[in-house]
């Protein structure tokens, strides 16, 4: 970490990017029923544009570390503008994956990998089933291959006995 204000370079890489990415968002906003032709070639004219920008050669080290990582993310830095329905923001994958991190904090994290896999697994499902109106306990049941059981439900939340 630097200390104090951030050296002009970087604050025009920093402006750089932005304006590229507002850009892009205005454009989708503007012709949200944009064919899917026309969203191809602004994907390209927008790709091709950042990776010009990003290909320069810049000395402060953030801003280098920032457009190699960008770089390497550039196929699908501008997905929004390709694909109709595609947000220009990660707001709503952010709201997904929160209740694993509750979960991770209040429970003193995950004890193994497998453990993890399994919680992640089981979290999608119990998310999509919310989106869907499904169920949960049912669905997992009943692609288990199992039929539900009377009385078969969430386990209990209160202490074991």
């Amino acid at each position: 970490l630097r200390a104090g204000r951030p050296p002009k370079e970087f604050l025009r890489f920093a402006a750089g990017v932005r304006a590229r990415l507002r850009v892009e968002v205005r454009w989708t906003e503007r012709y949200p029923t944009a064919s899917l032709r026309a969203r191809e070639r602004r994907y390209r004219r927008a790709v091709r544009s950042m990776g010009r920008f990003l290909g320069r050669e810049w000395r402060d080290p953030d801003a280098m570390r920032i457009a190699s990582e960008l770089g390497q993310r550039l196929a699908t830095l501008f997905t929004f503008v390709r694909r109709p329905g595609v947000s220009w923001n990660s707001n709503e994958a952010e709201r997904e994956v929160r209740v694993a991190v509750i979960h991770r904090k209040v429970s003193g994290g995950r004890r193994t990998a497998r453990g993890a896999w399994v919680l992640e697994r089981l979290l999608t499902v119990w998310r999509t089933c919310a989106k869907r109106q499904l169920r949960f306990w049912e669905t997992v049941s009943d692609k288990l291959g199992g039929l539900p059981q009377p009385g078969l439900g969430p386990p209990s939340a209160g202490p074991a006995s």
